[in-house]
């Protein structure tokens, strides 16, 4: 029997820059709820710290998860900061 795979998740890498998060943020995250004018830098200070992970997957398209743990039997890509 075959086992079926999912999707892998895209997740960010807690060394990510400001500039490069606030990005991906804009381009793939396309509708927010109510959030605090500083929602976006706290979530990345939050991440940056290492206090929880912020991923993109196929199971919530258009917006990002945030977790205290990766969801279990899925590939890990790591998204960091272009380079030069």
């Amino acid at each position: 029997m075959s086992k079926v795979t999912k999707q892998p998740i895209y997740l960010l890498d807690h060394k990510m820059k400001w500039k490069t998060f606030k990005l991906l943020l804009d381009k793939l995250v396309k509708e927010y709820g109510p959030v605090p004018e500083q929602g976006d830098k706290a979530i990345w200070e939050l991440m940056r710290d290492r206090q929880f992970y912020c991923w993109f997957d196929d199971e919530c398209p258009n917006d990002m998860r945030m977790g205290f743990e990766l969801p279990k039997d899925r590939e890990v890509l790591i998204i960091t900061n272009p380079s030069k």
